[in-house]
């Protein structure tokens, strides 16, 4: 079930200008059911997005009056701080490598997703 949403959620956004990148789908095709290679694509891929992040916040933060950018910025905080408690939560006590693998993905989601809204905004 949990394969079946992915692939739909990949194939979603495969289509659109936002997407992951080309190589992090291509990376989770050949890594299939290897975890450590699918934790090697997922932390390679958080960089990639990582890096869109900061491009996008920035451009749309340069669109926004001097006092919206101040509240851009603590709102942007506080998204930080909120998506590594809820990532963090699916660690649990014992860190497995799927656990880890849990959370290192829903961070990535959550920047993807972050990444696109900043990039939606900018005109």
């Amino acid at each position: 079930m949990k394969k079946w949403l992915l692939s739909i959620v990949f194939f979603l956004y495969a289509g659109s200008s936002y997407a992951y990148s080309a190589e992090y789908m291509t990376c989770m095709s050949a890594a299939k059911s290897e975890m450590s290679e699918k934790m090697s694509c997922v932390k390679a891929e958080q960089k990639v997005q990582n890096k869109a992040l900061r491009k996008y916040f920035k451009l749309y933060k340069a669109e926004l009056p001097i006092e919206n950018q101040k509240v851009l910025e603590q709102t942007f905080k506080v998204w930080k701080q909120e998506s590594r408690v809820t990532c963090s939560h699916l660690l649990g006590n014992e860190k497995t490598m799927l656990q880890q693998f849990s959370s290192a993905e829903c961070f990535l989601g959550m920047t993807f997703h972050k990444t696109n809204e900043y990039k939606r905004n900018v005109k």
